[in-house]
C-alpha cells in the first residue's frame, strides 16, 4: 500500500467513515471529551495527493456521561446511516438523506450501548450493540414519533404577529394522526415535552392544507409535528410540509418636535429676557446630533421612545399676530415605543429635587 494522500482532522479521533456518491462522511470523538460528531467532506486532488476538501460539521452530540462517538456507519444508494448512543438506555440510527441533505433520527435500536455494526438485508438493517445482542428492523413502527422545525423569524429580529399554520400529507383515511404544536420561546426546541407546546392543528382525514388561526405576538415561532401510527403499528401518515404566517406589526413612531431657536427666552409668568446667540447655539448643537440615537421622553402624553434623529429643519420665523417673534425649528425622530415608560432620568430641573422643594 503506498499513501497517496492524507487530511488531519485535529483534535479529534477518527472511528468510522463511509463514501457515498463521491462524498465521504466519517465520525469523531473529540480527544479529551465524549463528544461525537458527524462530518461531510469531498474527495479532490491537490498536487497529485487526494485530500478532504470543504468539510462540513453536520451534527454534534454533547451529552453528559454518553459517549455518542458514531462507531458504525452504512451507505446505501441515497442514504447514510450512523448510530449514536444518547442515553444508556437509547441508541439510534441517524439517517443523512443525500437528494436533500437532511439529517434526523431514523431508527431506534432495542437496547443502549454502542453499536459497532450496521450491516442490511432483504430492505431490513440490521446491528449488534457492544455487550447486548443483535438487533433486526421490525415493520412496526413507534407509538409516536415528532419532527421539531428550527426557529422561525423570517430572518428580522422585529416582533411579529403570528396569524396562522397549515400542515400538508397524504390522505388520511383511517385512526393515523398528525398534530401540529408551537411555541413563541426559542428555548423549546430543545424540549420536545415541555408543557409550553400549545396544540393547533389536528389532522385526522383528508389532505390537511387548512389553515388554523393563531394569535401570537413574538419574534419566533417553532413548531412541533406529531405523528401518530395506526392503532396496530403497522402504517405511518406521510407527512408533506408545513408552514407559518406573519405580519408585520406596526413598529415605528415619526415625532416632530418644534423646537425655539431664537434668542428671546420667554417664561410664564416672568419677564421675558434675550440671550444674545443663544438660538444659534441651540441649532448648531441640534444639528450635530443629526443620526444619533437618542432616547426622548414625553411628559404628557407620558412616552418614551427609543430611536434616531433623523433630521433637524432649516429655522422657520413665525410671524404671530399676538405675541413675539419666534423662530423655531423641526426636529424628527424616528424609533419605537419603549415597554416601560417610566422616567429613565434624575434630579431634572423643575421635574426632580430642584424646583419642588423649598430651600431653607
Amino acid at each position: 500500500m503506498q499513501l497517496q494522500g492524507q487530511t488531519r482532522i485535529p483534535f479529534e479521533e477518527v472511528h468510522s467513515i463511509v463514501a457515498s456518491e463521491g462524498i465521504v462522511f466519517f465520525g469523531t470523538k473529540e480527544a479529551t471529551r465524549d463528544v461525537g460528531r458527524f462530518y461531510k467532506a469531498e474527495l479532490v486532488t491537490a498536487d497529485n495527493l487526494y485530500v478532504l476538501a470543504n468539510r462540513q460539521l453536520i451534527k454534534e452530540w454533547v451529552i453528559d456521561s454518553i459517549d455518542t462517538t458514531p462507531h458504525a456507519m452504512f451507505a446505501s444508494r441515497d442514504s447514510v446511516y450512523c448510530s449514536v448512543q444518547e442515553a444508556t438506555d437509547e441508541t439510534y440510527l441517524w439517517r443523512y438523506y443525500l437528494p436533500t441533505a437532511g439529517f434526523a433520527r431514523d431508527l431506534k435500536l432495542g437496547a443502549g450501548g454502542l453499536c459497532y455494526g450496521i450491516s442490511q438485508g432483504s430492505g431490513k438493517f440490521v446491528a449488534s450493540i457492544s455487550g447486548k445482542n443483535v438487533y433486526k428492523e421490525t415493520s412496526s413502527y413507534e407509538s409516536e414519533g415528532y419532527i421539531i422545525t428550527p426557529n422561525i423569524d423570517f430572518f428580522t429580529s422585529e416582533i411579529k404577529q403570528w396569524v396562522g399554520t397549515t400542515v400538508e400529507h397524504d390522505e388520511i383515511t383511517d385512526s393515523r394522526r398528525i398534530q401540529c404544536f408551537i411555541s413563541t420561546r426559542e428555548g423549546t426546541i430543545d424540549t420536545p415535552g415541555s408543557s409550553s407546546w400549545e396544540l393547533t392543528n389536528d389532522s385526522t382525514q383528508g389532505f390537511g392544507g387548512t389553515e388554523f388561526q393563531i394569535n401570537r405576538n413574538a419574534r419566533y415561532l417553532n413548531m412541533k409535528i406529531v405523528l401518530t401510527p395506526t392503532i396496530d403499528f403497522t402504517g405511518t401518515p406521510v407527512f408533506r410540509s408545513v408552514s407559518a404566517r406573519a405580519l408585520p406589526r406596526p413598529q415605528l413612531v415619526v415625532i416632530d418636535i418644534p423646537v425655539n431657536i431664537s434668542d428671546q427666552v420667554e417664561r410664564p409668568n416672568r419677564k421675558r429676557i434675550k440671550v444674545r446667540n443663544l438660538g444659534e447655539t441651540v441649532y448648531q448643537e441640534l444639528k450635530q446630533k443629526e443620526g444619533d440615537s437618542v432616547t426622548l421622553e414625553l411628559y404628557d402624553p407620558a412616552e418614551l421612545i427609543r430611536g434616531v434623529v433623523e433630521s433637524v429643519a432649516y429655522p422657520v420665523i413665525n410671524h404671530a399676530n399676538i405675541g413675539s417673534v419666534t423662530q423655531y425649528c423641526t426636529v424628527r425622530i424616528r424609533g419605537v415605543r419603549a415597554e416601560d415608560i417610566t422616567s429613565e432620568f434624575t434630579n431634572i430641573i423643575g421635574i426632580g429635587t430642584l424646583g419642588v422643594v423649598g430651600l431653607g
